[in-house]
C-alpha cells in the first residue's frame, strides 16, 4: 500500500515532476519516521499508450491518497479524468462505509494561469494544497527554494496524516481503467458548446480489420472499431485517433474523435462554431468506395479549416511497396488540395515525431486560418461576461 499516487498530464515539465515525485517521497519518509528504501508513493508517467499496465492498476486501487498536479492541460486529459474518477469511487465507497469524509484527494496548484475548470468532486471532499505561487515556479527558482521546501513538508504532512486517519477501501475486483468514464467529461462538454478555434474534431478515415482485408492483407494495425487503427504499429502501439489527442492537449484543444459517417454535418458544425476539424486518413481506404464518397466532400471546401494527415509507415511493409500507387489514389480523392499545394493536406508522414510535428503545425494554420476569416460572435452589450473559474478548495 502506497501512502500517495501522483497523477498528472505528461509534457514539458515531465523532468520537474519526477524531482518533485522523489522530493514529496523523501519528505514522507522523513515525516514517518522510516528510512530511505521504502516506496511510499506511485507516479503515473501517462505513458503514450492505450494500455494500462496491471502496476498502475493495482496503484491506483490501493493508494491512500490521491495527490493531482492541476494545469489546463491536465483537465483536458482523459487519462487523468479517468484516474480521478477511480479513486473518487473509492472515496464514495469510504464515506458510505463510516459515514465520514476523507480528504484524500489533494489538488496541487501546479500552473493555474488560465486554469480552466473548478476543482469539483462530486460529493467528495476535494482538498487543495494552497502555495504562494504555483508549484512549477517555486520548484524552477532558486529564490523560492525555502517556500518550496516548506510546500513540500507541508504537503508530506497532509498525506501521512490522511492516511493514518482513514483507510480507503480498495477499489472493486476488475476495476477497468479503460472504460472508467472521465470526470472531466462534464466539464469538457460545457466547453464544446462554447464557439472557438481552441477545439478539434478527429475523423479517424480508417476501416475496421474486418472491412479493411478487402484491400490489403496485413491486418496488424487494425482493431474491432475504425479508432483503433495504429498505423506506427509495432514501434507505437498506441491508436493514432489517441496519439492525436494527447498533441492537441499538450497546446490546450480540447477534442472528441468523432465517426466518420457523420462528418458531413460535422463540419458544417465545425464551421458555424469557428473550430477545427483533422481528416487521420488511411491511404488504403481510398480503395473502398464508401470512404471514396465521403472524403471527396473534404476536397470541396476552399481555404477550410479542415486538415488531412496520411500517415505512411517505414514499418509498414506492404503499404512502402505500394506507396506510388497509394498517392496516386489520394490525390485522385483531393484533386483541389493537391492542386493548390495546401499546407493542411499532409502527405506521406513516417515517423510518429513527424505525425507529432505535421499535426502541431496543422493545428496552429487552421487556428490561424479561422482568426483571419472564422465567425465572428459578439456578446450583447447588456450581456454579462463569462465568469473566469480558478481552483479552489473546500
Amino acid at each position: 500500500m502506497r501512502h500517495f499516487f501522483l497523477s498528472y498530464s505528461p509534457g514539458d515539465d515531465d523532468l520537474y515532476v519526477a524531482r518533485f515525485f522523489l522530493d514529496l517521497s523523501e519528505a514522507v519518509r522523513r515525516t514517518l519516521g522510516e528510512g530511505s528504501e521504502r516506496e511510499v508513493g506511485f507516479l503515473d508517467h501517462g505513458n503514450a499508450n492505450d494500455h494500462w499496465p496491471s502496476e498502475i492498476r493495482n496503484e491506483l486501487s490501493s493508494c491512500q491518497t490521491l495527490v493531482v498536479l492541476c494545469s489546463p492541460k491536465l483537465f483536458l486529459d482523459e487519462r487523468c479524468g479517468r484516474v480521478w474518477t477511480v479513486f473518487s469511487d473509492r472515496l464514495r465507497a469510504y464515506q458510505s462505509a463510516t459515514g465520514r469524509g476523507a480528504p484524500a484527494l489533494i489538488a496541487v496548484p501546479w500552473s493555474t494561469r488560465d486554469l480552466p475548470v473548478v476543482a469539483e468532486g462530486d460529493g467528495i471532499d476535494v482538498t487543495v494544497q494552497e502555495s504562494t505561487e504555483d508549484l512549477r515556479v517555486l520548484i524552477r527558482l532558486h529564490s523560492y527554494r525555502g517556500a518550496y521546501q516548506d510546500f513540500v513538508t507541508g504537503l508530506a504532512r497532509r498525506v501521512v496524516e490522511t492516511t493514518k486517519a482513514h483507510r480507503i477501501p480498495q477499489a472493486l475486483p476488475g476495476v477497468d481503467l479503460r472504460t472508467a468514464s472521465n470526470a472531466f467529461e462534464p466539464w469538457q462538454r460545457r466547453q464544446r458548446g462554447s464557439r472557438g478555434p481552441q477545439y478539434v474534431h478527429f475523423v479517424v478515415a480508417a476501416g475496421t480489420r474486418d472491412e479493411m482485408r478487402v484491400v490489403r492483407q496485413d491486418l496488424g494495425f487494425y482493431g474491432e472499431r475504425q479508432e483503433d487503427w495504429a498505423p506506427y504499429h509495432p514501434a507505437i502501439a498506441q491508436s493514432l485517433a489517441a496519439r492525436a489527442r494527447e498533441i492537441a492537449a499538450e497546446r490546450l484543444f480540447g477534442s472528441e474523435v468523432v465517426p466518420i459517417g457523420a462528418i458531413g454535418d460535422q463540419v458544417a458544425l465545425a464551421q458555424e462554431r469557428n473550430e477545427i476539424v483533422v481528416v487521420l486518413l488511411d491511404s488504403w481506404v481510398v480503395g473502398l468506395e464508401s470512404f471514396r464518397r465521403v472524403l471527396a466532400t473534404f476536397d470541396q471546401v476552399e481555404d477550410s479549416a479542415v486538415a488531412v494527415l496520411v500517415p505512411t509507415s517505414r514499418e509498414d511493409a506492404e503499404t512502402s511497396g505500394r506507396r506510388a500507387e497509394l498517392r496516386v489514389a489520394v490525390r485522385d480523392v483531393f484533386p483541389h488540395c493537391a492542386r493548390r499545394r495546401d499546407t493542411l493536406f499532409r502527405l506521406e508522414i513516417e515517423t510518429p515525431h513527424r505525425f507529432d510535428l505535421d499535426l502541431a503545425a496543422a493545428l496552429e494554420e487552421a487556428q490561424n486560418r479561422i482568426f483571419a476569416k472564422g465567425r465572428i460572435f459578439r456578446r450583447p452589450a447588456d450581456g454579462p461576461a463569462n465568469a473566469r473559474p480558478i481552483l479552489e478548495g473546500p
